[in-house]
């Protein structure tokens, strides 16, 4: 066995370059070399503390604009919203699938690692601090999975999360079992069609695990940390267009008034505090939205469209959403996020 360190970040600002930074030096005391690969370029300084820099323009990313178009839009409703005996299944108009790009990052990693003469890999994301004693227990896990003639080491998302997955920020396994299993003949729309259901990397691991489980050791997360104890860097944040949000935005229809209301579930511990911009092609509004931490709100929009919408979002002046809706897309979220309001 021959194994080594696959890193994988994409760091969008300074703050970032500095965690990949710190995840790097806590993870070379292992001795064994750091392939990072990233979809957005890194400083020389970062690339001289690694062995091997892979950079990847190819950042395939899969945003509203797209899904509201595929058959993805049934996959993609991220919250169940009930109000006045009515349902729906809102759309995180702010969120990216970002699982093409991780992907892609696996199956260039490992097939480098390959040419290279390595058998197995450590993958990491790299906004993740390792301490001194992960570091045995990172040694400890590749003897057991040898030893015990398995494919590799899995550890589940905690139990109180609110799906069930594998933890994707760090992994270890055979490379090329992981390349067959995983990412066969490797394409974006392959990509695309096995995770039409499972759009997050947890899921996607998770149920193809399950076909053949005792080929894996899998070790079952309870609230607390698994046999590595890492903190992932909380600095990273969610980005966005290259602003920071953890917020669910969305557009719903509200059936009793005949008109779109724009929905914000504010997820994080500080006040959300957005602007808003809607125009038609015979209307144009904009307004603040104050969002107190851990509730949510909507307000109505006075537009009763069916063929185009343009929705622009900013945050602290930071531009988070800027969606032109057509009415194909405006059809299939009427169905899926329609209210009595």
């Amino acid at each position: 066995m021959k194994s080594f360190i696959l890193l994988s970040f994409f760091p969008e600002s300074i703050t970032q370059e500095k965690i990949i930074e710190e995840s790097i030096i806590s993870i070379k005391k292992l001795n064994l070399p750091i392939v990072l690969i990233s979809h957005t370029p890194v400083r020389k300084e970062i690339q001289g503390l690694v062995d091997y820099f892979i950079f990847d323009k190819e950042n395939r990313m899969i945003g509203a604009e797209e899904y509201l178009k595929s058959p993805l839009i049934h996959s993609r409703s991220y919250y169940q919203f009930e109000m006045n005996g009515s349902k729906a299944s809102l759309v995180n108009l702010s969120d990216r699938l970002v699982l093409p790009a991780v992907c892609k990052s696996l199956y260039t990693g490992m097939n480098f690692g390959i040419s290279m003469g390595f058998t197995h890999c450590h993958f990491v994301v790299g906004d993740i601090i390792f301490e001194e004693e992960d570091l045995s227990e990172i040694l400890k896990i590749e003897r057991e999975v040898v030893e015990n003639s398995k494919f590799g080491y899995f550890e589940t998302v905690p139990d109180n999360h609110h799906f069930e997955g594998i933890e994707s920020v760090y992994w270890f396994c055979d490379c090329k079992w992981f390349l067959k299993k995983f990412l066969d003949s490797f394409s974006y729309e392959n990509i695309i069609r096995s995770v039409s259901s499972d759009h997050y990397l947890e899921l996607f691991i998770y149920n193809k695990l399950m076909d053949k489980i005792s080929d894996v050791i899998i070790y079952k997360k309870k609230s607390g940390d698994g046999l590595i104890s890492f903190s992932q860097n909380k600095r990273s944040g969610l980005s966005v267009n290259g602003g920071y949000l953890n917020s669910l935005i969305s557009l719903i229809y509200c059936r009793d008034s005949k008109t779109w209301a724009i929905f914000i579930d504010n997820r994080g511990k500080e006040v959300s505090n957005l602007e808003i911009f809607i125009k038609t092609r015979e209307y144009g509004d904009s307004f603040e939205m104050i969002v107190d931490p851990y509730h949510w709100s909507y307000r109505f929009l006075n537009v009763d469209e069916e063929n185009y919408i343009n929705l622009k979002v900013l945050s602290s002046s930071k531009k988070i959403i800027d969606i032109s809706f057509d009415s194909e897309m405006l059809k299939n979220l009427k169905e899926m996020s329609s209210l009595k309001a």
